[in-house]
């Protein structure tokens, strides 16, 4: 399952990701949409653990993609 919980980022006062907030179930799929510069491939980097968010949560089974113990992450 992953897991975002109150997520924000930001790039100096370029405030990018504000309070996201999903939940996706193992065996489900979610599309996210929206306009040129609204945080889409930020908030995949955060879950990717490519960029760590300023404050929140993002969970992939579990387990923290940000967090110092970045090992193997089954799906």
């Amino acid at each position: 399952m992953i897991e975002v919980s109150d997520l924000y980022k930001s790039f100096d006062q370029n405030h990018v990701l504000k309070g996201v907030n999903l939940k996706v179930h193992d065996g489900k799929s979610m599309v996210i949409i929206g306009a040129s510069g609204q945080g889409k491939s930020v908030i995949l980097k955060c879950l990717l653990g490519l960029s760590k968010p300023n404050s929140g949560k993002v969970l992939l089974n579990d387990i923290d993609p940000n967090s110092a113990q970045k090992k193997y992450y089954p799906l």
